[in-house]
Parts: C-alpha cells; structure tokens; sequence
C-alpha cells in the first residue's frame, strides 16, 4: 500500500512538472525597447506581435499553453485580435482592469481654428471615418437635435418635430444625418439613415431592420443627429467627410489645443471564433479594460424566431464555435453596440466578475442558429402548418450556445444606443445559467429570453431592477415563448395543443428555474 501511495504522489508530481513546463508566457508593455523577443525583459510593444508569437509557439508544439502577459498601459488596436482554434489554450491577462486598457480608438492630432463665436474646426485625414468623437476620455456628442438632456426618458432629449419637412428644409445637406425613434409601441427602437429629401421635401430613409415587429416610426419620441446645423450646443461635433474637416463645440476654449483627442474606428476587438468541428478551447481573457469601439446599429440585422428581436450577430468580445473559454475581472464603456456575444455552437463559455456599462447594445447575448431550430418562424405572423411541423422534441442541430454561466458581473447604462436590448440576452440555446449578477438602469428588460428552444436556463440570485426605462410592455424579466406550435390567433393554438398536449414541450424539452431574484418593476414594466 505504501509503495502504491508512492507511485501515485510520483504521478502526480510528474503531472505537475510537465504542466508547469509546458506554459509559456509573453510579455507585453506599451514602451518599446530594442531587440523585442517577448520576454519580460524585451517585451512586445503591442499585442499583435504577441498573438503572432503565440501562433509560433503553438505551430511549433499544439499542446504548449501560452499566457500573453499584458503590462499597465494603453492599447490602440488597428484590428481586431483575432484567436482561430490554433490558439486553444490560450490566455489573455492584463494587469488588471484598472491598469490596463484596449481600445478601438486612435489618438487625432487637430490644429483648430475658429469657425464661428464657439465653434472650431481642424482638418483630419483624408477617409477618417468615425461616429465616436473623445475628449480627454469623455465621449462627446453628435450634432443633434433636440439638444442632449442627461434627464430626458427618451433618447436624453426628443421631439415630434425632428424630420419635420420644415426643419430638413434647414439643413443645407442631409445626407447621412441619422434618425432615431421608438416603435410605434415602444417595442424598442428603429434608426435610419437619410439618404436624401423627396420632391415634397420629406426624408428618404433607409434603415429599421433593428426590430422584428415592423411599425412606423413613433410619432413623438424621435431624434435626429449628425447634421452640422444642429451644432448648436457646447460639448456636440460634427464630422465632414467630404470635406475631411471635424467641427466641434468645446466645453471650454480655453487649451483647447492641448486637448487629448480620440475617435473610434473599430467595432469589435476580440474575435475568438471556431467551427463545430474544430472549436477553439480553454481560451481566458481576463483583467482588461475594454473602451471605444464604433455604433453597430446599421449592420445586417437577423430576425430571432417570433420575438420582437432583431439582432446584429457580433460583438466587441466574440465567440463562436468554442469550448470552455472565458471572460473574467475585466472592464466594458464606451463601447458603441453589443459587448459579449456567444453565437452559434458555444460550450461551457463563462462570462464571471466583469463591469459592463455605458454601452450602445446589450451587454451578454446567447444566440444560436436557426439551422438548429425545427420548423422555425421568423415573424410574428409566420405560422408553419400542422402538416408540415417537424414533430420530433429538441434542437435539429448543433449551432447553439449551451452549458454556459453568467455570473457576479455588474451591468448597468446599456443599451444607451438601441432601445431592442438587454443585460442578458437568450435565444435558441439551452442550459444557460445567469447567477448572482446586479442589472439596472437598461431601456428595456434586464434579461430576456426570446423563445423556448430549448429551456434548461437557471436564472438565481440577481438583483434586477430600474428597467424599462425607455420602452413599453415588458418588465425586469421578460419571455416570449412563441415556439414552433405557437399562432398569433390564440384559439387556432388552443386547439392544436388540445389536440396534441404535447406540443409545449417539443422545443422547451427542459424546464426554465427563476429563484431567489429581486424583480423590480418601474414605470410601464412588469415584474415578469
């Protein structure tokens, strides 16, 4: 017996030892030194020469864990950091949230000169593109009207009158102004561009795929921006990119040349993505602070079954196709549209101790394929027929996010761009845990789940409230549950389920726990 608890200490040893040699760590700082290598004493200047170190080390040996090591320091990406299933295992650690920041946004140097009485304009390179303007940190406004009230319930400031044919006709160009409004029934929001004027002087408006309930825009709760003649305030800028100049209303004029100036260029930063086949495992980023990334709401939208989301399937941190990875002990702002998105084939992805706020989108979504949906609706009106539903209970495919965690995260002034949000989004997944996290001060609900493919989900201990602040008829937690039977007439539904009592549990085959949680509902919200 002694002799066996030797050999198995030895093992044990062993185990560790050869686990032990086979990390390896790359450094990062954000000052450069000559003859960088990696080390700690010769460390990368920025993290793309590290990612590429790790596929060195990783072509070399598949097995070797590689930790990239991230120093106190700014870090302006020119892309997104991309992590292919090669890399699996692979860490990402900064020196802690506090000390070390990554951004999608580039330093602009500007020589102003006067416009007008307040206004100041610099030339900027010639293609600059962005629509997130900073000043010493502080995210500034875009020329808008009605003028930004921090106190305002919708849009911080709106009005009727916003595309009114009289106001564009003030407008000496108002191509590529931007309007925002409310569904019709604060089902959330649409936002669209304008493309040009019609003969009888109205917009012409492209845009609104961010809802899956189509309606005409609310006829109140509308706000139009990025159109110079609504300059009007201290603190708003507008860019002219024909003519490469940036105008801008300071707070103050005084330094204003000693101003330290970004804008944002990049929509996502990290891409951790895989197939079914080959995922990407067992990658951690942990300890970053994630800030400044470009608005997403004008990108392709995909309706989400019968619920009334749409969705832009990408995110600032992005999974797809992985297994075992995390994100923990980091910081989310400033970022324009979706922040942690699990999309398609996800296992095990935990998501633990982040600060996620001041964001355009919602803060964590789970959101499958359709491919694995039977017989899937995509609107409101759609309606598969009895005689061509697929009857067999469950997923008919593998594209959707399971077994996965949300837990002890802080989220809250999300959704600060799209009204059509959530601090925890599911959709067509399963077995999903959203456990001890604290969620306020969001447009529209807390969590929401979109259908009943395919249940499973734990929601515990957290701590909702101050929802719905911008919308209408939903509530802390909200769920549609519009599954494959469902009929927008609900005595046809009343009589296939009749028929067939077990219609209910072909899509949600696993049961929904609500437990120990603190709803609450304000203004037009309900508690569930």
């Amino acid at each position: 017996m002694k002799k066996l608890s030797v050999i198995v200490i030895f093992f044990v040893f062993m185990m560790s030892c050869s686990s032990t040699t086979d990390i390896t760590e790359i450094y990062v700082s954000q000052n450069e030194v000559a003859n960088a290598n990696g080390s700690k004493d010769a460390p990368f200047s920025n993290i793309s020469e590290a990612i590429k170190k790790a596929n060195e080390i990783k072509s070399a040996n598949t097995e070797a864990k590689v930790v990239i090591n991230i120093l106190p320091g700014t870090y302006r990406l020119s892309e997104a950091i991309k992590i292919p299933a090669s890399l699996s295992g692979l860490t990402i650690k900064g020196a802690g949230a506090s000390e070390v920041s990554i951004k999608g946004s580039q330093v602009l140097e500007a020589k102003w000169k006067t416009f007008s009485n307040n206004i100041f304009v610099t030339d900027i390179p010639a293609g600059l593109d962005f629509d997130q303007f900073l000043v010493n940190g502080k995210p500034q406004i875009l020329a808008r009207y009605p003028n930004y009230d921090e106190s305002a319930q919708y849009w911080q400031g709106y009005a009727a009158d916003a595309i009114s044919k009289e106001r564009v006709a003030t407008w000496a160009n108002p191509e590529g102004a931007i309007f925002n409004a409310l569904h019709n029934g604060r089902w959330g929001g649409f936002h669209f561009e304008i493309t040009g004027v019609n003969d009888d002087g109205t917009p012409v408006l492209s845009g609104g795929q961010q809802n899956n309930r189509g309606s005409k825009p609310h006829e109140e709760y509308r706000m139009v921006e990025n159109v110079f003649e609504e300059l009007d305030s201290a603190g708003e800028w507008f860019l002219d990119k024909k003519r490469n100049k940036l105008f801008y209303w300071p707070e103050s004029i005084s330094a204003i040349n000693d101003l330290n100036l970004e804008v944002s260029v990049l929509k996502d930063l990290i891409q951790v993505v895989g197939t079914l086949e080959n995922p990407v495992k067992d990658v951690t980023i942990s300890g970053i602070k994630f800030e400044n990334t470009t608005r997403t709401f004008m990108e392709d939208f995909e309706p989400l079954l019968r619920s009334d989301w749409t969705i832009y399937r990408g995110a600032v941190v992005f999974f797809e196709g992985t297994e075992n990875c995390k994100v923990e002990h980091s910081e989310f702002t400033n970022l324009g549209g979706n922040v942690i998105m699990a999309s398609k084939y996800n296992k095990g992805l935990e998501i633990k101790d982040n600060y996620i706020h001041d964001c355009g989108a919602s803060a964590v979504s789970f959101v499958g394929d359709v491919s694995a949906v039977r017989s899937p609706a995509l609107t409101y009106r759609e309606f598969v027929p009895v005689a061509e539903m697929d009857t067999v209970s469950g997923p008919k495919g593998e594209l959707y996010p399971r077994e996965c965690l949300v837990d002890n995260n802080l989220i809250h002034r999300i959704g600060r761009v799209e009204k059509q949000t959530a601090g925890v989004q599911i959709a067509m997944a399963m077995d999903i845990t959203v456990s001890r996290n604290s969620i306020y001060d969001v447009p529209r609900a807390g969590i929401n789940i979109g259908d009943g493919t395919w249940g499973g989900h734990i929601l515990e201990f957290n701590d909702v409230f101050n929802t719905v602040l911008e919308t209408s008829d939903h509530g802390s937690f909200n769920s549609w549950g519009r599954d494959r039977f469902w009929h927008p007439n609900r005595s046809i539904m009343d009589s296939l389920t009749t028929a067939n009592a077990d219609m209910p549990k072909w899509d949600a085959i696993k049961r929904l726990l609500l437990e120990i949680i603190v709803f609450v509902a304000i203004m037009v919200g309900m508690l569930i």
